[in-house]
């Protein structure tokens, strides 16, 4: 009938307004962390918990989402990010490894410098001194 046509395409109608709003949400939240994460890539304490936190969503949600938006984990994005605040601050030689490794947000040295490695092929002072 007529009527039961209606209340069909009126609740497909409301489902994609849903849908939308959802995807704009989601879309906030991811870019809320990212925001969050190139302003404090080097808090040694930063976590999946804390993030999710901050967009009010559970830690596998916003995991999800995120993957899913940017197209590599939180983790990938921040250890990338950190290599790459690295590379400018090892350009300058009045930085030591193990600075440049603390304001980066590693603890230890030599953990950065191999997680450095894995991620240029190159070790921090050769990249330094390229």
């Amino acid at each position: 009938t007529i009527r039961e046509m209606h209340e069909y395409v009126s609740g497909r109608a409301a489902a994609c307004c849903r849908e939308e709003r959802q995807s704009q949400k989601n879309s906030n939240a991811v870019q809320t962390v990212l925001d969050h994460l190139d302003r404090h890539f080097s808090d040694q304490s930063l976590s999946i918990q804390q993030l999710a936190d901050l967009v009010y969503l559970s830690p596998t949600y916003l995991s999800g989402i995120f993957k899913k938006q940017v197209g590599e984990t939180i983790g990938q994005y921040l250890t990338r990010l950190r290599v790459e605040k690295a590379k400018i601050y090892l350009a300058d030689p009045q930085y030591r490894l193990y600075q440049v490794a603390e304001m980066v947000g590693y603890e230890d040295a030599n953990y950065f410098g191999k997680l450095f490695k894995k991620q240029t092929g190159m070790l921090p002072y050769e990249r330094a001194n390229g």
